[in-house]
């Protein structure tokens, strides 16, 4: 089921531009947030971490996560999306995972970030060895219910 299609334009180019959003995780302790790089394609959101990320070994116990993203700004002139869903990981040596499904979300994420992909090329022998780019993980997270809003417009997918 394809959902992030279904975003009205003004909301659909926001979250094409806007460079971090807040990922939430459940653990014994409660509710993480984490502040993370994302990018969303018409049927899913993608981003990328550590294999040692925290947030990595809570949705291996829980694959429900939620992700917010807005410009920061109140009232009338706030823009954002909230997505409820599941996450799934793919990673450079997952076989398990359907590796073209795989590299196609991680082309999306590297599409918007290519500064980062530079980085971790670039100063590929200062990087600690965890965070290695091929030991990274792609998280899809799948959406279940997305909730927008664009000033005192709000919806529901």
């Amino acid at each position: 089921m394809t959902m992030f299609n279904q975003l009205p334009k003004t909301i659909w180019d926001f979250v094409q531009k806007a460079r971090v959003g807040h990922l939430s995780v459940r653990s014994k302790y409660g509710v993480l947030v984490h502040p993370i790089a994302f990018a969303i394609a018409k049927d899913h959101m993608i981003f990328g971490t550590p294999r040692t990320a925290k947030k990595l070994e809570l949705l291996k116990t829980n694959s429900r996560v939620s992700f917010t993203c807005d410009n920061g700004e109140l009232m009338k002139d706030a823009v954002g999306v909230t997505v409820l869903g599941r996450a799934e990981t793919y990673g450079f040596d997952d076989r398990t995972k359907g590796i073209k499904q795989g590299l196609l979300s991680m082309a999306g994420f590297m599409r918007k970030y290519p500064e980062l992909v530079k980085f971790y090329v670039r100063d590929f022998d200062q990087l600690p060895d965890a965070n290695k780019f091929w030991k990274y993980v792609f998280v899809r997270v799948n959406p279940t219910r997305i909730v927008h809003w664009d000033g005192y417009e709000f919806g529901r997918i």
